[in-house]
This record gives structure tokens, C-alpha cells and sequence, in this order.
């Protein structure tokens, strides 16, 4: 994925259970830390910061929609690649 500056991309909506699982691998191009998390219904985030490369799997605490994202905090436009998992 290609991030412009200051900018977010977001997956599609997905619906997950509660206690079901979430996994998520990404790399990151640039030389500054993005923000890789998931948005809930309400737009609470559950994330953390990446400065290189991740894999991690968020465990669901409540069943709701949610959406996977990355936000570029970055003055430049960055690439991110990986891949997620909707585990059932």
C-alpha cells in the first residue's frame, strides 16, 4: 500500500467475534513510526506503533465491526506491505 503524508487507508468493514482472533503482518518502508491498529463500530482503536516490521495478533474483546487501518503520521508519503488474517 502506498500512504500519502498524514493520511489513513482502512479495510472494509468485518464482523468478529468476541475472544475470536485478528492477525496482522506488516512492513514498513519508511524511516519513521506508522500506526497499525483496528477501528471498532465507535472508532475506538486498538493499535500500536511500527517502526520496521510486525506480526501480531489482536485477540477480539468484544463481538462488533471492525475495520483494519494504517495511518502515515509521516511529512511523506510512505509504502506498507503485509498482509491480515480474519481468523474465524
Amino acid at each position: 500500500w502506498s500512504i500519502k503524508k498524514k493520511s489513513r487507508i482502512m479495510t472494509d468493514k468485518f464482523h468478529k467475534t468476541k475472544g475470536s482472533k485478528f492477525t496482522v503482518s506488516v512492513v514498513n518502508t519508511g524511516n519513521d513510526p506508522i500506526e497499525v491498529g483496528l477501528l471498532n463500530s465507535d472508532n475506538y482503536k486498538y493499535y500500536f506503533m511500527l517502526d520496521d516490521t510486525v506480526k501480531y495478533t489482536f485477540t477480539i474483546s468484544e463481538t462488533d465491526d471492525y475495520r483494519f487501518y494504517i495511518t502515515n503520521w509521516n511529512t511523506y508519503t510512505i509504502t506498507a506491505s503485509g498482509y491480515y488474517i480474519i481468523n474465524p
